[in-house]
């Protein structure tokens, strides 16, 4: 193990094997702190119907994911990623938990509104996550992934 990992890494790994360490292994079932959609368009979605459309599309789709798991939206968040890929962020705080994907997507789309650009929009995707984890439980992006999800290598700049 050394050889192949180093003298701190290769024995921690031997030790790890053989089940030492500090901490032991959880298998309480993982419950998902967040769910995700995320459509890349050939064609930029080039109007307010267009994109309108396409939220009501990601809101139905992540509210569905969050309704097997008896979770609903408290919150959403919206990203841009317009065609010149100029990004922007914006986040609402829904009145009350839903399950609802019409009050969800009314809410991206009033968040989109509010940035008002008449860009031509490049993807649009989302992801929920629950309130009991404190996080998001609605996401919608339309927009690039974060850094180191896959989509360029972890360290390069995103605009």
């Amino acid at each position: 193990m050394v050889e192949a990992f180093g003298p701190n890494t290769g024995p921690h790994i031997g030790r790890l094997g053989r089940g030492g360490g500090r901490a032991w292994p959880d298998d309480t079932p993982r419950v998902a702190r967040a769910h995700g959609r995320e459509t890349t368009f050939r064609v930029d979605l080039a109007g307010r119907a267009e994109v309108a459309a396409a939220l009501r599309e990601l809101a139905d789709r992540v509210i569905e994911d969050l309704t097997k798991e008896g979770r609903a939206a408290t919150r959403v968040h919206l990203k841009v990623r317009f065609a010149p890929f100029f990004t922007h962020t914006k986040v609402r705080k829904l009145a009350g938990a839903t399950m609802d994907p019409a009050v969800v997507a009314d809410t991206a789309l009033a968040l989109f509104d509010a940035l008002d650009d008449d860009r031509p929009v490049r993807l649009l995707g989302g992801a929920g996550r629950d309130g009991a984890t404190r996080g998001w439980l609605l996401r919608l992006s339309t927009g690039s992934r974060r850094p180191g999800s896959g989509t360029s290598p972890p360290g390069t700049p995103h605009p």
